[in-house]
């Protein structure tokens, strides 16, 4: 008998867990944007004040311009893609140099001349998109360790911004340093 019960129940639990029921699927809630809040700033902006968060291919861009200038020795032509045709650059000490890539390269080689070695830490980066302005600028936040020629060992934070024009080439930079840290 029970082999008899073990035979007869055995279809239907075959059956039964074949089965699956199919529940609909769930109705996709249409996505609402909420409304942008309207801002009065109390100090109109000189530069743009409809910034959002921009191509983040520029981040890599001025990342790549890194390494390659970690090189005292770097080629015009392997920078110059990089640029448009004129470049304002203020250091960190105010000097202002404003003329075609290749002056503000010969600025890094010799900058770069004063170094045995140099390390980039990235602490933060930041693309930047106006549209009214038709520009992206990258903002990077690192700390830079040297060993300096006569061996002694120093480090500087810095903020940089890189401000690229609609081509996608550089047209701008600034630098901030802190130093004693």
């Amino acid at each position: 008998m029970k082999k008899l019960m073990l035979l007869l129940s055995l279809p239907v639990m075959i059956i039964s867990c074949g089965e699956k029921k199919s529940e609909p699927a769930p109705a996709e809630t249409p996505v609402v944007e909420a409304p942008k809040p309207q801002v009065t700033y109390p100090y109109e902006a000189l530069l743009a004040n409809d910034w959002t968060i921009g191509n983040p291919e520029r981040i890599v861009q001025v990342l790549n311009l890194y390494k390659l200038m970690q090189d005292a020795n770097f080629t015009d032509s392997a920078a110059m893609p990089y640029f448009a045709d004129s470049l304002t650059s203020v250091s960190f000490d105010e000097r202002v140099y404003a003329g075609n890539p290749k002056g503000f390269f010969e600025n890094v080689r010799r900058f770069r001349s004063q170094f045995k070695e140099i390390d980039e830490e990235f602490v933060t980066y930041v693309c930047l998109h106006s549209e009214s302005r038709g520009m992206d600028m990258v903002s990077l936040w690192f700390k830079e360790k040297v060993i300096r020629n006569n061996g002694k060992a120093d480090s500087t934070r810095y903020q940089e911004n890189w401000t690229f024009n609609r081509d996608g080439k550089i047209t701008h930079r600034t630098a901030f340093a802190r130093y004693g840290f």
